[in-house]
């Protein structure tokens, strides 16, 4: 009954962070005692959870990396825990939760050489090698199969380590049924940011904008043409410290009065539910939860093959973006669809449909009944 989770930084609307939040909650929920280690926690804590602050030493991202590893084990092994769960890489758990892909197959991006070469990168990837290595004991939750082919190839981490989990998001995503319901959220979103009910606003939501590829986006929408530009609105919702040089992005391609930055937001699912289209033309995202949120949400989506829950979005009539990306396609492709309202409708409608027989509600359910199946003596 005793579980620890592990996290080097933890910080509201972060994806990795709400599934450690959902997943904690139901370990709660079933009686087990949870205590959180974490380098640095921004936000409310979690109810009737233990949180402990292992406040990294060092200068560097590495030095503080390598200090938060080594005061966690130490914990671990001065209290007794039936398992530690962790959602950042390190030695000695006994689960990690794979957030993220692979280091060595993430795309270049820029500063990337400097990256690879950095002290920051190569202690994360020594802590990765030590997660995956074949002869390591730690147990794998991960989310898409792509993710697991990636790391196997990478580490030859033998197969019976890894459970997949299914997608998990909150209920307060899922499409309201209420018709009424639906136009007052609609009526408020486009008040608040000053748009005709009519108008087309088009969504993205981020939290890491390089990643995400928000530039990506801004790119396409500043090139649709004046008469189909003036007819669409580009709310951004989100926020990392890269969001000033986009907004500055925003303005050299003259599109500042037609985009809004909006920062984070509580109200994601409302904004889903009051978009037309999402956009998620994504350098690197091992599984992209927004794309489930959207479905969930009846909000037709455009994505890049990049993001492991992209064959979701093709199964339900969203469009996905092949690889190796090109600006070209995505321009295209927002342009077609701006001019074919019709055909966001008929996106639409199938996205609700697929919802509606897709379960997307239980990742935190499935991951703790993993934890007491393998760890019997923590039920």
């Amino acid at each position: 009954m005793n579980l620890a989770f592990v996290i080097y930084r933890y910080f509201p609307h972060g994806g990795l962070q709400q599934d450690l939040e959902k997943i904690v909650c139901e370990a709660i929920s079933r009686g087990h005692k949870v205590t959180i280690f974490a380098g640095e926690w921004q936000g409310p804590r979690i109810p009737f959870a233990n949180l402990e602050i292992l406040r990294p030493a060092g200068l560097t991202k590495s030095e503080k990396i390598a200090s938060f590893e080594l005061k966690a084990f130490r914990r671990f092994a001065r209290k007794k825990f039936d398992a530690v769960i962790g959602f950042s890489l390190m030695r000695g758990l006994d689960v990690y939760f794979a957030g993220n892909d692979a280091f060595p197959v993430e795309l270049p991006k820029p500063g990337f050489w400097h990256h690879l070469l950095s002290p920051h990168y190569r202690i994360e990837l020594k802590q990765e090698r030590e997660v995956f290595a074949p002869h390591a004991k730690t147990k794998i939750l991960y989310l898409t199969e792509s993710q697991k082919r990636e790391f196997i190839r990478i580490y030859h981490t033998p197969e019976e380590r890894f459970h997949l989990l299914p997608p998990g998001i909150s209920e307060d995503r899922r499409r309201p049924e209420d018709r009424r319901k639906l136009e007052k959220i609609r009526e408020e979103i486009r008040k608040e940011f000053r748009l005709e009910q009519d108008s087309l606003l088009l969504l993205q939501v981020a939290c890491n904008f390089t990643d995400q590829g928000v530039d990506r986006t801004l790119q396409a929408f500043a090139a649709l043409p004046d008469t189909l530009a003036s007819q669409c609105h580009l709310l951004i919702a989100g926020s990392d410290t890269s969001g000033a040089r986009l907004e500055k992005l925003a303005g050299s391609l003259k599109i500042s009065g037609r985009t809004t930055f909006a920062g984070w937001r509580d109200d994601i699912g409302n904004l889903m539910f009051s978009s037309d289209l999402l956009l998620c033309p994504a350098r690197a995202r091992s599984a992209g939860s927004v794309l489930v949120e959207a479905i969930a949400a009846g909000l037709p989506a455009i994505c890049t093959e990049r993001c492991g829950y992209s064959t979701f979005t093709a199964e339900s009539g969203g469009v996905v973006l092949t690889e190796p990306f090109a600006q070209n396609d995505l321009n295209h492709m927002l342009e077609e669809l701006v001019l074919s309202p019709d055909l966001i409708a008929e996106m639409k409608s199938a996205t609700i449909s697929y919802a509606a027989g897709f379960n997307l509600y239980h990742r935190q359910r499935k991951a703790v009944d993993f934890i007491e199946e393998n760890f019997p003596c923590a039920k």
